[in-house]
């Protein structure tokens, strides 16, 4: 760059990287999130992220819970573990065999086990029942 020295020309181009890279962050942060993507009761308002109090409270901050008795294949997706092909799962078996009466019954969905069901206990819940 004319006119400024090396050390100058250094500063200036580390500048321009520090905003294109935040620059880039923000577009995935609004373009990938969740809360992006979310749509009806379980969209969380942004403008709760900011607590400056002492008394921090995460669980104001989480996502309702999805509903897998009411959910759309998109809205499952959004569950952590579960991409299409496991959505359209759960979909199938709701429909031959009626609504969940309980969580632990997603154990009989082809590809969910024990494991898959812990991580999804705490983002899922039945009739807009909290499920313990």
């Amino acid at each position: 760059m004319k006119g400024f020295t090396p050390k100058e020309s250094a500063v200036i181009a580390f500048l321009c990287l520090g905003f294109i890279g935040g620059l880039t962050v923000k577009s995935v942060r609004e373009h990938h999130s969740p809360l992006a993507e979310a749509t009806g009761p379980e969209r969380v308002s942004v403008t709760q992220t900011a607590d400056t109090s002492h008394n921090f409270n995460p669980a104001r901050l989480a996502p309702r819970r999805i509903d897998i008795n009411r959910a759309d294949r998109s809205t499952l997706e959004r569950l952590p573990g579960i991409g299409p092909v496991m959505a359209q799962r759960i979909i199938d078996f709701r429909e031959q065999h009626g609504p969940f009466q309980h969580v632990e019954m997603l154990k009989s969905v082809r590809g969910i086990g024990v494991k898959s069901l812990e991580t999804l206990r705490p983002h899922i819940t039945i009739n807009n029942l909290r499920e313990k």
